[in-house]
């Protein structure tokens, strides 16, 4: 759900992304480790797409030197968005007070932003990783990178069979926001219940932010979903890229090429007359 508040001064964006969450932890066979790195960097690549318009996307990367890698989302304004993870599998004990240490899986490293908005180039803003816990870091991000003041909210309940419930809420300052009305909307988000209670509780993206704000002007609700726009054309482009030599070395070689998309794990086949062909079209 978009929605603006404060006279127009402040924007707010709430996601119930539950089922995006299981899917993706589904298709890369996630641990529980791995679901929640998928689930929040997800959500929130959702929040942000929630903010662009058209045919415009955002890249979202979380990149450490820990043990789980690289999380990679893209998302656009429709709500659709796709997420590839280096280690998926990665397994931490819990610590001490029950909580998955998602900092630790990560260790130290970046966050990147790409906003694709139709120019020639896109918008790449990088910024070192502080918390480790996607949220935290967000905001960060949109106040080196952006300076625009942003509360970031994401967040899951597991239980045995992986997520339960997911979700998130975007909240940020825009031209003309007082100072004292951020400061009242900081001290309500701060006064809030766990974000991952509300949601588990039945709450929905609306009486998240009805949380928050005395008055809504809602723009838009929509649903997302997980979409990977992967197709066997596109990787034919790949192999095509590679060369005419590298392609007929591949065809000698073996019998069948794999392709293995890292947003869905879709696997694509290329028999060897299949390269030979892209190799005399090239």
């Amino acid at each position: 759900m978009r929605a603006l508040a404060c006279g127009g001064t402040v924007r707010a964006l709430a996601v119930r992304s539950t089922h995006v969450a299981r899917t993706l932890a589904d298709q890369h066979e996630a641990s529980p480790l791995g679901a929640i790195a998928l689930s929040r960097v997800g959500t929130s690549a959702l929040l942000m797409g929630g903010m662009l318009k058209g045919h415009e996307q955002v890249g979202i990367e979380f990149k450490g030197d820990g043990p789980l890698g690289a999380v990679y989302a893209v998302a656009n304004a429709a709500g659709d968005v796709r997420v590839s993870i280096d280690a998926p599998d990665v397994d931490l004990p819990r610590r001490a007070d029950g909580r998955w240490p998602l900092s630790l899986a990560f260790g130290a490293g970046r966050v990147t932003v790409t906003r694709s908005l139709g120019l020639k180039e896109p918008y790449v803003g990088v910024v070192p990783m502080m918390a480790g816990e996607v949220a935290e870091d967000l905001a960060h991000y949109f106040l080196m990178s952006e300076q625009k003041p942003t509360a970031f909210g994401v967040s899951e309940v597991l239980g045995p069979d992986g997520i339960r419930v997911a979700g998130g809420f975007l909240i940020q300052g825009l031209p003309g926001a007082e100072e004292a009305v951020l400061e009242a909307l900081e001290a309500r988000i701060t006064a809030l219940p766990p974000l991952s209670q509300l949601y588990a509780e039945g709450m929905d993206p609306e009486g998240i932010l009805a949380r928050v704000f005395d008055e809504l002007v809602v723009l838009e609700r929509c649903p997302v979903q997980f979409r990977c726009h992967c197709e066997r054309a596109r990787f034919e482009s790949v192999l095509v890229g590679l060369g005419v030599e590298e392609l007929r070395s591949m065809a000698e070689e073996r019998e069948s090429t794999e392709i293995t998309c890292h947003f869905c794990n879709t696997r694509y086949f290329f028999r060897s007359e299949e390269l030979l062909a892209l190799a005399d079209n090239a």
